[in-house]
């Protein structure tokens, strides 16, 4: 959440530092549903802070394993309006969902 906040008062460095340092307390090995969580808000500091690819990285990432996110609940969310248009958002969203 701290990383989100620095991203929304435009300091890209807190916010990537505050994002990340959470992803490395919860991470995915050892907790794949909060670490999914986690990850999800990095991408929506990477979102807004204007780098859609690494918050691309992020959505292939957490698509792949089974969570609570699909590509519907990514495409509903305003958090992601920014990546709205970029190429590689839109062919990710555009992939058809997997069923675990």
């Amino acid at each position: 959440s701290l990383g989100l906040v620095y991203a929304g008062l435009d300091d890209r460095t807190r916010a990537i530092e505050f994002a990340e340092t959470a992803t490395t307390l919860c991470s995915l090995a050892s907790d794949v549903i909060r670490g999914a969580v986690v990850r999800y808000h990095l991408a929506g500091v990477y979102a807004a802070i204007g780098t859609p690819d690494r918050a691309c990285d992020i959505f292939e990432e957490i698509l792949s394993i089974p969570s609570w996110f699909s590509r519907t609940y990514i495409q509903l969310d305003p958090a992601f309006d920014p990546l709205r248009g970029h190429a590689r958002f839109e062919s990710i969203m555009a992939q058809d969902e997997r069923v675990f």
